[in-house]
C-alpha cells in the first residue's frame, strides 16, 4: 500500500513539472492584442493552448472564418481545420454566438501543410509590424500564425500581404496562403460549413461583410368588414425551410356575419423564380376566393380563381398581371392586374388590383402599415391594414390587425 501511494505522489509531481515546463515557453514576436483575442477565440472553439503544447512542433494559421492546426512529432503529423462564424439571431440584436465545426485532415494533407510551412521558412519571418515597409490599414484581411517550436512560442500577424509590394516576406506569406488554401481546399470546406447553418439572422467572420437572411415570418390577428364583422387573418412567409431555399408565402383570411354570409380568401405565392437581383425579382401568385353575399337584396354565391405573374422592381414597386376565372350562375373569364408601392421609412404599402370582365370591372384598394417592436419583445411587430373593395356591385371596407411573430 505504501509503494502504491508513493507511486501516485511521484506521478502527480512529474505531471506538475511537465505543466510548469509547458507554460515556460519563451515568447517571441508576440503582440499583446493578438494574444488576448486569439486566446479568447481559441477557448470558444475548443482549441488547445499552443503555449502549453508538448508537441515537437505546432502551428496554427488563422484566416477569417478558419483556424488550421498542424502538429508534428517524430512519429506522425496530424492536422485539423476549424470553421467558425459569428451569428446574430436578429439583425437588431447585437449579441452574437460563435458557431463552428471541426474536420480532421488526412495524413497526406497534414504532411503537405507542414512541409509548405517549413519550405517557405515562415519560422524565421517576424511579425508584420517588425518588417520595414509593411503597411497597415483599416480594411483588407489579417492573417495570424501561432507557432510553438523548440521551447519558443510566437503569435505573428500580417495585414493584407498581397498589397505589400517589393517585400520578400510578403511574397512568402502570400504563397503560403494560396498554396495552403489549394492543398486543403479551404474555400470549399468553409462553404460546406455555411451550407449547414440555419438561414436566420445575420452572419459575419469578423470583417466588414455581413450576410443577413430575411427571417421566416408568421402573422395572425383579427379581421373584420362593415358587412361581415367577424373574422381572422393569418399567414406565413418562408425564405428557407431547413437549408432548402423555397421563397414561399401563404395567407388565409375569413370574414363572416351572424346570418350565414361569408368571404373566404386564400393566397399562395412563390418569389425569385427567374430573377434574383437587387432591383429585379419576380413572383407567381394564386388567389382563391369564395363568397356568399347579398347584392341588391338577393343572396349570391361566387368563386374566384386568380393566377398572376409579376415583377418587383427597384424602389419597392411591384406590378403583375394574369387571369381571373369567376364562377357564379354563369362562368366569366377576365384579365387580372395588380400594382403596389412600398415606402420604407414609414413602413407603408399602398396597392390596387382590378379584374376586367366584359361589361364589368371589379377592383380593390389596399393600404397597410407595419410597426416593428424592440428585439426584446416576444413579437416582431404589428401589422395594420384597411382596404376598400367593389366586387360585382358589392361594396365593403375591410380592416385587419395582426401580430408579426
Amino acid at each position: 500500500m505504501i509503494h502504491i501511494r508513493a507511486a501516485i505522489l511521484l506521478v502527480g509531481f512529474l505531471l506538475q513539472l511537465q505543466d510548469v515546463y509547458a507554460q515556460s515557453k519563451k515568447m517571441e514576436d508576440n503582440t499583446a492584442t493578438i494574444d488576448i483575442h486569439q486566446e479568447s477565440l481559441s477557448k470558444k472553439l475548443g482549441l488547445p493552448d499552443l503555449k502549453k503544447s508538448n508537441h515537437e512542433f505546432a502551428f496554427r494559421f488563422w484566416v477569417r472564418g478558419q483556424a488550421i492546426d498542424i502538429t508534428a512529432d517524430s512519429t506522425r503529423i496530424i492536422g485539423t481545420v476549424t470553421n467558425y462564424i459569428y451569428h446574430q439571431k436578429k439583425s437588431t440584436d447585437y449579441r452574437t454566438d460563435t458557431l463552428f465545426n471541426k474536420a480532421t485532415l488526412s495524413s497526406d494533407q497534414a504532411k503537405a501543410a507542414y512541409e509548405l510551412f517549413l519550405n517557405l521558412k515562415l519560422l524565421n519571418i517576424p511579425t508584420g509590424e517588425k518588417i520595414k515597409g509593411w503597411s497597415k490599414g483599416a480594411d483588407g484581411i489579417t492573417y495570424i500564425i501561432e507557432q510553438a517550436y523548440n521551447g519558443n512560442y510566437s503569435a505573428k500577424s500580417y495585414w493584407t500581404p498581397s498589397i505589400q509590394h517589393g517585400l520578400s516576406e510578403a511574397r512568402a506569406i502570400s504563397d503560403f496562403v494560396n498554396n495552403l488554401s489549394d492543398t486543403l481546399r479551404l474555400e470549399e470546406a468553409f462553404q460546406s460549413f455555411k451550407n449547414t447553418l440555419p438561414r436566420k439572422g445575420c452572419y459575419h467572420t469578423g470583417g466588414m461583410a455581413v450576410i443577413c437572411y430575411v427571417s421566416n415570418s408568421f402573422w395572425a390577428g383579427y379581421s373584420a368588414a362593415t358587412k361581415l364583422p367577424y373574422g381572422f387573418y393569418t399567414g406565413y412567409n418562408a425564405g428557407y425551410i431547413g437549408s432548402t431555399k423555397v421563397n414561399l408565402g401563404a395567407s388565409l383570411q375569413y370574414n363572416f356575419s351572424g346570418n350565414g354570409f361569408y368571404h373566404l380568401h386564400t393566397a399562395l405565392a412563390k418569389s425569385k423564380i427567374f430573377y434574383e437581383k437587387t432591383n429585379l425579382t419576380d413572383y407567381i401568385a394564386y388567389n382563391y376566393q369564395k363568397r356568399k353575399i347579398t347584392i341588391e337584396n338577393a343572396t349570391k354565391k361566387f368563386e374566384n380563381h386568380q393566377l398572376m405573374y409579376g415583377l418587383l422592381l427597384k424602389n419597392n414597386f411591384k406590378v403583375g398581371g394574369g387571369i381571373d376565372y369567376l364562377r357564379k350562375e354563369g362562368n366569366l373569364g377576365g384579365v387580372y392586374l395588380s400594382a403596389s408601392k412600398g415606402f420604407t421609412k414609414p413602413n407603408i404599402n399602398a396597392g390596387i388590383s382590378a379584374s376586367l370582365f366584359e361589361g364589368r370591372t371589379n377592383y380593390k384598394i389596399d393600404l397597410s402599415k407595419s410597426i416593428y417592436f424592440n428585439s426584446r419583445f416576444f413579437a416582431k411587430g404589428l401589422s395594420l391594414g384597411v382596404n376598400y373593395e367593389d366586387f360585382m356591385r358589392y361594396k365593403d371596407v375591410y380592416f385587419n390587425i395582426a401580430l408579426l411573430l
